[in-house]
């Protein structure tokens, strides 16, 4: 799986809810660290911008970690 070829260095949140299959408050429950849902180690927003915006490299290690 090569997610930077299709989308790029980075990915946006609609594209990352996209690519897992969930929705925006799905990806907020499971990085809130207060949620019954959070999920150690889940692809995190970058800091610093408006929209929040997700480095490829990251979100395909994530994806590639339940294919073992």
């Amino acid at each position: 799986m090569n997610l930077a070829n299709k989308y790029g260095p980075t990915v946006t949140l609609k594209e990352l809810c996209h690519l897992l299959k969930l929705s925006r408050s799905s990806y907020y429950a499971y990085t809130n660290k207060n949620s019954h849902l959070y999920k150690e180690g889940f692809p995190t927003a970058m800091p610093g911008y408006n929209k929040n915006r997700f480095v490829t490299d990251d979100v395909e290690k994530y994806l590639t970690s339940f294919a073992a």
